[in-house]
């Protein structure tokens, strides 16, 4: 053989040998257990952090990533595999499970969509013992699940292999990210992460003057695997006519540019009635397009506001250029009119702010409330556009290249939502900006008007009215906010 091709067979073999090929989510176990039941696993490999698995039954998924009726992290491998578990579900023969699986290695993640798994009389189903815990091992005698088949081995490959990472679009904390990957997850199910900060202060713009904002447990915590944001009384606190009167001094926490300290009130210049709560990623976490998903419950309750939103790093203190971004709110009336429309608890709006420019998106229901049940929020923030999502449910898109420009001297025509924003979450109540004059709440007008010096005090002295209406479902429940990479 000539020299020049034997060596050319060497350096091929010594590449195909020494190149790694990049990690594919393995097809993925199904067992349907009995009397009802789904486990799902797939085997470990050394780097795996995590698997997800996104699942509906009887039901495609449109777009391929959405979160699905069944959605959960799992944090750690048992037995070599890493499983879920669904011990409520219960399937018959005929089902379809459509389902999509999520792995982290390596700190990469990595897909397998467009999966599915049809129940028949030839599935295999496990006699689950209802009595023993769900972490005993398994007893003697129970048949062990049948082992994966081994896919053909893939034709070897010629040309050089896919780097496992491909550079996207999105940028977090500064660098750019892989695309695809989940950047930011955090689930409430043992305490508050040291992702977020709490805001303390006394009152704020005209958003949320009403409001002071502390850390305090009360006002938020961890109960049923859930973050709780619940709004409280001042004079609850400190006593009665307590906002009055004052003082009150939060100096040693504060967080704001603007004192946290305030003196004997006096006349009409009250303290902030209502205690709430309100947390930030600004000194951990930010980002520049991606696609954000919150598992929350919305409040119920007169004149609270839900706050999930993301917010400009760099322009957060420049007020006419501050770019919010709103995944999801629902004011907390049962029935509150504007010009005869209603936008109390059964609108849902979404939407981008800039400055006082506000374009807002709209979802409303025929029957209930947006705050009934647990929803799943969910928008997506490229260069060219924006989409917002309920339920996998579109709402709308706002397009920068074709809708009209938020700030028309800027040649980036998406300007300023071309800055990394972080994510605030909280409650406010009361307030200018999501109230204006000339509602009605039940038929009857508005406790305070904007133009009023002393609206806190007129607020305040309508407590008795409003926070009837407060219950327990008077607070905003997350379950979990996920961010992935475009």
């Amino acid at each position: 053989m000539h020299p020049l091709m034997l060596n050319f067979i060497l350096f091929f073999m010594i590449c195909f040998v020494t190149a790694e090929e990049p990690y594919k989510v393995p097809p993925a176990l199904i067992e349907v257990l009995d009397p009802k039941g789904l486990r799902v696993s797939i085997p470990d490999h050394e780097g795996i952090t995590l698997f997800a698995f996104h699942g509906n039954v009887n039901e495609d998924f449109e777009m391929g990533r959405e979160a699905g009726q069944m959605a959960q992290d799992v944090l750690r491998k048992k037995n070599g595999r890493w499983t879920y578990i669904n011990r409520d579900i219960r399937l018959k023969n005929g089902d379809i499970l459509y389902y999509w699986l999520y792995v982290i290695k390596d700190g990469l993640g990595y897909e397998r969509l467009f999966q599915s798994y049809t129940v028949g009389s030839d599935t295999i189903v496990f006699k689950v013992d209802t009595n023993i815990p769900p972490d005993t091992p398994t007893p003697p005698g129970t048949p062990a699940p049948p082992d994966t088949p081994t896919p053909p081995e893939a034709p070897k490959p010629i040309d050089p292999p896919v780097k496992a990472c491909e550079k996207s679009e999105t940028i977090m904390n500064g660098k750019n990210q892989c695309r695809g990957s989940l950047i930011f997850h955090s689930q409430f199910t043992q305490s508050i992460s040291k992702d977020w900060s709490h805001i303390v202060q006394i009152g704020g713009d005209y958003e949320d003057e009403f409001v002071v904002f502390d850390s305090n447990l009360t006002n938020s915590f961890i109960k049923s695997n859930c973050l709780v944001i619940k709004p409280t009384l001042l004079d609850d606190e400190h006593g009665k006519d307590f906002s009055l009167s004052g003082p009150l001094d939060l100096s040693s926490r504060c967080t704001s540019s603007t004192p946290c300290f305030m003196k004997r009130t006096v006349g009409k210049n009250i303290l902030p009635p209502v205690v709430s709560g309100r947390l930030s990623t600004q000194n951990s976490f930010s980002f520049l397009y991606g696609v954000v998903e919150v598992k929350a419950k919305l409040p119920h309750g007169d004149w609270v506001v839900p706050e999930i939103w993301l917010l400009s790093k760099s322009l957060h203190f420049n007020k006419d250029k501050s770019a919010k971004i709103i995944i999801a709110s629902s004011i907390g009336n049962d029935q509150l009119t504007f010009n005869s429309k209603e936008i109390g608890n059964k609108r849902l709006f979404c939407g981008l702010e800039v400055g006082s420019l506000k374009n807002y998106f709209e979802e409303n229901k025929n029957s209930g409330y947006w705050s009934d049940q647990f929803h799943i929020f969910k928008m997506v923030w490229s260069p060219d556009q924006f989409i917002f999502y309920v339920d996998n449910k579109e709402i709308k898109r706002w397009n920068s290249r074709t809708d009209p420009p938020f700030i028309s001297d800027s040649p980036d025509k998406n300007a300023p939502f071309n800055h990394e924003h972080f994510i605030m979450i909280g409650l406010h109540v009361g307030g200018l900006e999501d109230f204006p004059d000339g509602i009605t709440n039940n038929g009857a007008a508005k406790p305070w008007r904007n133009d009023q010096t002393d609206r806190k005090l007129n607020f305040y002295r309508d407590t008795v009215n409003w926070h009837r209406t407060w219950n327990e479902e008077t607070k905003l429940q997350i379950e979990y906010i996920k961010v992935w990479a475009i």
